[in-house]
């Protein structure tokens, strides 16, 4: 297509413009004549009937290569192989089509209106065992897709190759993307439960399958880049770092970089909470500033475009309330108790029960 429209692009001629130069009927003597384009000033004409066909006839222009082509009566355009497009999309977020006047109740009750080729892909291989040794992409080419009946039925003719096209996903897009990347590779799945599964596990992401089929990198790229950059930024420079390497570097195992990234970010928080509360052990804090660290994230990722949650890339999510104890010098100090101190002070008289104590103990705290 794209050679066609070079080739008729460069061959053409100039545009052609025509317009006629009319003299407009004055209503008054006083007025002078006036030429004008296409057109009159005069309110008591009448209006001319425009032919449409006539213009579109008039205004075509046809070069001699494409004359000589017609008159031969050879084909303007052809595709060979043939494409099926094959949509793509997560569980119950497939396109609906319906008409303007049809009710909501009509649309949910017509199972035509949200049937879609890779829903189609599912059922067929639960019937059809014959092609579960090929991928969505593969499918074409022994099956054939009838538009009217929205499903797909073994092709007779063996000698018509056709080739299965994906919808473009772009990277950007999150589990999409990787729902698109595993239906390259999987094969004779019947649900998206069963696309998620690799080796009889069934994971909880479509990334996760993909990690596990090796199907994207290791990002020894972004760790290194990271790490690099914690020796002279500050940690507010990390966090926005972190964000943009989740949003735009296409990390494939985001869980890896956090765990790698996650206490070079807490400096100034560390630093602040030895200001305000100076007589307090920094360790005894490091659940505050660990929700205090997804906060900011989180924030900073809402507010990017396009806008993300540290859900989207299966990280966790800070409590609601983390703003208000972070704020609040007196919940920080009642908070950021010592608990192996704690612990070692629970356990010294819990061995000094005896046997009925010890009951009762149980019997409370389970």
């Amino acid at each position: 297509m794209m050679i066609k429209y070079l080739f008729k692009y460069i061959s053409k001629r100039a545009d052609r413009f025509r317009y006629p130069i009319q003299k407009a009927e004055a209503p008054d003597e006083s007025y002078a004549e006036t030429s004008t384009v296409g057109c009159t000033t005069s309110e008591n004409e009448e209006i001319q009937p425009i032919n449409e066909v006539e213009n579109f006839l008039d205004g075509r222009y046809i070069f001699p290569h494409e004359a000589a082509w017609r008159i031969l009566n050879f084909h303007i355009h052809h595709r060979h192989p043939p494409i099926q497009t094959l949509s793509v999309h997560e569980e119950n977020m497939q396109q609906v089509i319906f008409k303007g006047d049809s009710t909501i109740p009509e649309v949910l009750s017509n199972p035509v209106s949200s049937t879609t080729t890779l829903l189609r892909w599912f059922h067929s291989n639960m019937k059809d065992l014959k092609g579960r040794d090929l991928t969505y992409l593969e499918y074409p080419k022994s099956y054939k897709w009838e538009s009217s009946s929205k499903s797909w039925s073994r092709r007779v003719d063996k000698s018509l190759k056709m080739v299965g096209r994906l919808v473009f996903v772009h990277p950007s897009s999150g589990e999409l993307f990787y729902l698109w990347m595993l239906l390259c590779h999987q094969k004779g799945c019947t649900s998206f439960e069963d696309l998620r599964t690799v080796s009889g596990t069934v994971y909880r992401t479509f990334r996760g399958a993909c990690n596990v089929l090796g199907l994207i990198g290791d990002d020894i790229e972004w760790l290194t880049a990271f790490t690099e950059a914690s020796v002279w930024v500050n940690s507010l420079q990390l966090r926005s770092f972190f964000c943009h390497l989740l949003l735009f570097c296409e990390v494939s195992n985001p869980g890896l970089l956090w765990e790698t990234a996650c206490e070079k970010m807490k400096d100034d928080y560390i630093h602040t909470l030895k200001r305000k509360m100076p007589d307090k052990d920094v360790a005894a804090t490091n659940d505050i500033i660990q929700q205090q660290l997804l906060h900011d994230l989180e924030h900073t990722l809402r507010s990017s475009v396009p806008s993300k949650a540290m859900t989207d890339f299966d990280l966790p999510m800070p409590l609601g309330d983390i703003v208000a104890i972070f704020q609040n010098r007196m919940l920080l100090e009642e908070m950021s108790y010592d608990k192996e101190s704690l612990r070692k002070q629970h356990a010294e008289p819990l061995r000094q029960l005896n046997n009925d104590q010890m009951l009762v103990y149980k019997l409370l705290y389970p």
